[in-house]
């Protein structure tokens, strides 16, 4: 008896691994499918999914990526997705929020100021931490990502994400 619980433990555990591939899988298809429409060509650092908007400015090739250790600052919107770029969620440009949102907001859950970290040691999502790690100072990002199993606020787990990021400066240590 003790046996057949046992693989039936094993069976479900394994059983939920698939149905978590699977969704993953539909999302990478969703989001290559997207970046393809778009005929964005991209990179796939640590599963995000990341598009480089305008690498095709003089110079960039001779332009230093940015590193774990640098001190990277940056404006953002994060976007929901679903087959497309959806909803804005979170943004720290005021300017990208339409007007009708912003006499709702309240002002102490919002900060507008740009962002500043330093790469590798801030609580920062991980998807958007290895989405800047190789990116370069004035790059403008649209890193295509899932968010893990947990809640975050309006973001509901398992939910595919959009962040636009615009690096302003990167500090080398």
């Amino acid at each position: 008896m003790k046996r057949i619980l046992y693989i039936l433990v094993l069976a479900a555990a394994f059983g939920g691994c698939k149905d978590d591939e699977t969704y993953l899988d539909k999302q990478r298809t969703s989001f290559e499918s997207y970046l393809s429409r778009m005929d964005f060509s991209y990179t796939t650092p640590n599963g995000v999914y990341r598009y480089v908007a305008n690498a095709d400015r003089e110079g960039y090739d001779r332009e230093v990526p940015v590193e774990y250790g640098d001190s990277v600052s940056f404006d953002f919107a994060a976007y929901l997705f679903s087959s497309s770029i959806g909803a804005l969620y979170y943004t720290n440009v005021k300017e990208w929020i339409p007007a009708k949102y912003l006499e709702v907001l309240n002002p102490e859950y919002w900060d507008f100021s740009t962002r500043r970290i330093k790469l590798g040691s801030a609580s920062l999502v991980k998807g958007l931490e290895y989405g800047l790690v190789n990116s370069r100072q004035n790059d403008s990002l649209l890193l295509f990502m899932v968010y893990g199993t947990e809640n975050m606020g309006v973001v509901s787990p398992d939910q595919p994400v959009v962040w636009a990021v615009k690096i302003k400066k990167v500090v080398k240590p």
